[in-house]
């Protein structure tokens, strides 16, 4: 919704928990993936700050009450 892609394929938290160990075990390609992977998440929040400070939502007073077991 706020426009953003990764470039990495498999960005994922638990991946880049893997990545970190063997990026400290002097793995280069794993370096290289954390810092794609470190880029990406910062991009994903700028999307997401600037997808919300144009996005016009309604206030709570102008929103329906859910209808529970509806």
């Amino acid at each position: 919704m706020a426009g953003f892609l990764w470039e990495l394929d498999d960005a994922a938290g638990g991946e880049s928990m893997i990545k970190h160990d063997l990026a400290a075990d002097g793995d280069e390609a794993a370096q290289e993936w954390l810092l794609a992977y470190n880029r990406g998440d910062v991009e994903a929040t700028l999307a997401i700050r600037e997808w919300m400070a144009s996005t016009v939502l309604p206030g709570i007073e102008e929103v329906e009450p859910a209808r529970l077991g509806a």
